[in-house]
């Protein structure tokens, strides 16, 4: 592949991977069978999402190794979060992250998450967690979230918005969507 149609691939899957993302939060909402969802007229707010949440998401990501070019990384995590009701929230991530075209073997990446989030009264909202880790091979950050509250608690699905993290580390894009229900 010459190296010169690279960003325009790169744009063209992470609009795939949007669209994707979007589509998969949207059948989500529509066929959730929840009460109290987005849009029915009950009020919400960070009380609703209080307790123990576990959950899974898929992320597509370019990262760019110091003076090489750009390779496309495929991410799954799972993860645990303990939200308290009022707009906080603990927990740990862990991610395999994973070449795409298998230029390196895949790293196991475990985060340490703390972060804040708010429940809009329409039952969607914003997260941002700070990610911090000792393992091998993997950088601290930080990310934000749009999420959509599914019925009494129970659930919660959301996509990465925006990501941070140290000089050194250059990631031009994440496209991620995730889902939790409460444990």
């Amino acid at each position: 592949m010459d190296y010169k149609q690279l960003p325009e691939d790169m744009d063209a899957a992470m609009e795939t991977k949007k669209w994707f993302a979007g589509l998969g939060l949207l059948f989500a909402l529509v066929f959730s069978g929840s009460q109290g969802s987005a849009g029915s007229g009950l009020n919400f707010n960070d009380l609703v999402l209080n307790g123990r949440y576990i959950g899974a998401d898929s992320a597509l990501e370019w990262y760019t190794p110091s003076g090489g070019s750009p390779v496309k990384l495929d991410i799954s995590a799972s993860f645990i979060v303990q939200l308290d009701g009022k707009g906080n929230g603990v927990g740990t991530i862990t991610d395999i992250i994973a070449d795409a075209n298998g230029a390196f073997p895949a790293t196991l990446c475990v985060y340490a998450t703390t972060g804040t989030y708010s429940l809009n009264t329409d039952g969607t909202g914003t997260a941002t967690f700070n990610l911090t880790t000792t393992s091998p091979g993997c950088s601290d950050g930080q990310e934000t979230y749009a999420l959509t509250y599914l019925g009494n608690g129970s659930k919660y699905c959301g996509v990465v918005t925006g990501f941070t993290f140290p000089p050194g580390v250059d990631v031009s894009s994440i496209v991620g969507s995730f889902c939790a229900v409460k444990q």
